[in-house]
């Protein structure tokens, strides 16, 4: 890429950079980082302390430099298809792909120049406290998983250690007969709400 188009791209990052900060509104901040992720400057650009260049798959790390807190970016108000975008600009699941990922400590020896502020700028804006900045349910959805659909698998296999547990599960069936729609997805809001205190399978020795 010519010097040029790199100073150009440096001169959005530098305007990104300078606006954070004064971001008073959370959905100015979702904006502006869904502008700049489609934009794709971010990948590759130049300011006065040297070149930067970021795979596909390192928009966290960019966010990171301009002093992004992963936090905010976990509040962002994304439409899913945003959200999909997102999680796929940083999905650390793939680290170490060729072209899509590197780990922060390759990133920081290929940006010695800004080697003190990714180190310190990771850290201080909480992109080590999270495996998912955007949420799982992004991360599953962008390798074309449905996070219901897992859930209901991970939930059977459980219960294949649990014994007489159809019949137990038949009797609430059985009970639910006859009643109305609204009767019924009211029950489903109270057990759900008593599913959220019941242990877990692994928790419990309880048998048929």
């Amino acid at each position: 890429m010519n010097p040029k188009t790199l100073r150009t791209h440096g001169d959005h990052v530098d305007r990104f950079a300078r606006a954070i900060p004064n971001l008073g509104r959370l959905g100015e901040l979702t904006r502006e980082v869904v502008e700049m992720l489609r934009s794709k400057d971010w990948c590759d650009y130049s300011d006065a302390t040297g070149n930067y260049h970021f795979e596909a798959g390192e928009f966290d790390y960019f966010l990171a430099l301009q002093t992004v807190n992963a936090r905010d970016v976990a509040r962002l108000y994304l439409t899913p298809e945003e959200r999909l975008e997102v999680a796929t600009a940083m999905d650390r699941s793939r680290t170490g792909e060729r072209k899509y990922r590197r780990t922060v400590e390759e990133i920081i020896e290929a940006h010695v120049h800004a080697a003190r502020s990714l180190t310190t700028y990771w850290d201080r804006f909480g992109w080590t406290e999270t495996r998912y900045p955007v949420g799982q349910r992004a991360i599953l959805r962008a390798r074309g998983i449905d996070p219901e659909d897992r859930a209901r698998q991970a939930r059977a296999k459980r219960l294949r250690r649990v014994e007489g547990w159809r019949d137990r599960v038949a009797r609430v069936r059985a009970a639910a007969e006859g009643l109305t729609r609204e009767e019924l997805l009211a029950a489903i809001d109270a057990l759900k709400q008593m599913a959220k205190k019941a242990p877990r399978v692994a928790d419990t020795s309880r048998d048929g």
